[in-house]
């Protein structure tokens, strides 16, 4: 209620005071309310009219969408499963705010399924936590492991020899090798045609050692 109306109301008040009349009962509010169905039906997609115009008493004194709801609620004794939507009309859409109702002469109301969608949620979480109890509930299963002592000897692990301290620093030196790879290229006279021929390579391992020196030259085995 608005702060003229409460002045209004007191001035009143007091004038019948002052004239010695009794105060009369404050009447109570109504609104005057359409029952809608929950979902839309038909081509034209409007809501179902469920009986006639009913008027619907409003006890409290600011007229907010929640006071509109509770209401309706408690009028129609709807079960709190399900919450009230005011509508603008038969085709909707729902109101959000109180300052968007226009014409307080007619009240579209539906009442609709609270959060479906949240309660199956919940319902599902709370089998999830009774399973998990029951399942810490349950006695503990042990299993028999063998002993290493039981393990057949084919099985266990087979380690190599250890290799001496002597060949393990030769590893690390370099070693020569004992033969050369060398690529020769060898040409020749034909004396009949009175030409070179064509040069050809070939590629030999000559032994590093050399095998006999004289006339200051040394000879190399060649394969």
């Amino acid at each position: 209620m608005s702060k003229r109306k409460q002045w209004d109301v007191f001035k009143n008040k007091m004038s019948r005071k002052r004239m010695g009349k009794k105060e009369e009962k404050e009447e109570t509010e109504y609104l005057t309310v359409q029952r809608l169905s929950a979902s839309v039906e038909g081509k034209a997609q409007k809501y179902t009219r469920i009986g006639p115009l009913t008027m619907v008493p409003f006890p409290h004194e600011d007229k907010t969408m929640e006071n509109i709801k509770h209401a309706c609620k408690d009028h129609f004794e709807i079960d709190k499963g399900y919450q009230c939507d005011v509508l603008a009309g038969e085709r909707g859409p729902s109101y959000t705010n109180v300052n968007q109702i226009k014409n307080w002469k007619l009240i579209h109301i539906r009442f609709v399924e609270k959060e479906p969608e949240l309660r199956k949620s919940r319902s599902s979480k709370e089998k999830e936590d009774h399973t998990q109890a029951h399942n810490l509930s349950l006695p503990i299963s042990y299993v028999n492991v063998p002993s290493c002592s039981n393990i057949a000897p084919s099985s266990r692990s087979v380690f190599p020899q250890s290799v001496p301290l002597s060949q393990l620093i030769k590893i690390g030196k370099f070693i020569p090798p004992k033969k050369d790879i060398v690529t020769l290229q060898l040409e020749a006279f034909d004396v009949e045609r009175r030409s070179w021929k064509d040069p050809v390579e070939v590629v030999l391992s000559i032994s590093v050692d050399k095998f006999a020196s004289g006339a200051c030259r040394d000879a190399f085995l060649a394969f």
